[in-house]
């Protein structure tokens, strides 16, 4: 058989408005799986519509949304990580107005939920971090930004919830992700995405049809983690 000498970004560019059905997320399980285009993305059909799917963005989608739903489940003891040697952030990274926020036992509690535990230590002031959730281990222990690196991203979620905790949306500050977390998730999830032309990256019918099936059941399927199209709509088959 030939080798299709086309792009995934060529093919992924073709989806435009020429095709009009609305896809919805119920759909995506339902598709048929058509193929292979080179080592570059796999044609699907649905009711008469031809789409090109990006199996990378379509497993980072899914590896982001697990990993923060394991995150966000009570006593999910896996995506936590004691830290041996326990990171000592100044306060001075902080700020006065983020550590009086720390010492609040709501705060700390929500901290907790996503996997990150502070001990107080006593003057001069400092905050001894003592669990990590795994995402964000490799992001800063045994790196020379890393003390700086937790600080700021906790000192943008502390601020996060003061400025949702004013606003009238209540829920929104208990669903808050820190950004630390945020991004360190979606580095993971792209990193350990599938990747054409590594062995044992290369997808089957079956696997295809098994990545549409958990794309399904994620909250936002057609986007990958950084919010580029997973799946995209390439031309409608005539009757």
């Amino acid at each position: 058989k030939e080798t299709v000498a086309v792009t995934k970004t060529e093919v992924m560019a073709l989806g435009t408005a020429s095709a009009t059905t609305t896809l919805r997320r119920e759909d995506l399980a339902q598709m048929v799986v058509i193929g292979q285009v080179g080592l570059q993305c796999v044609l699907v059909c649905h009711a008469g519509v031809i789409y090109a799917l990006d199996p990378h963005a379509c497993d980072e989608r899914i590896r982001l949304e697990t990993v923060l739903a394991e995150l966000a489940t009570d006593g999910k003891l896996g995506v936590l990580h004691a830290l041996e040697e326990p990171l000592c952030v100044p306060v001075e990274l902080l700020g006065k107005e983020v550590v009086a926020q720390l010492e609040r036992k709501e705060i700390r509690e929500r901290l907790a939920q996503w996997g990150i535990q502070f001990q107080p230590l006593p003057p001069p002031r400092e905050l001894l971090c003592t669990h990590l959730p795994t995402v964000v281990l490799r992001k800063v222990v045994g790196r020379a930004e890393g003390v700086r690196t937790l600080a700021r991203g906790i000192a943008q979620w502390v601020h996060s919830i003061d400025c949702y905790s004013k606003s009238t949306d209540s829920s929104s500050s208990s669903n808050a992700v820190p950004a630390l977390v945020l991004e360190c998730a979606k580095s993971w999830a792209c990193q350990g995405a599938i990747r054409w032309g590594v062995p044992g990256d290369a997808l089957s019918r079956f696997k295809a049809a098994q990545l549409l099936k958990r794309l399904s059941d994620c909250e936002d399927p057609f986007h990958c983690a950084h919010g580029r199209p997973s799946i995209v709509s390439v031309c409608c088959v005539c009757a």
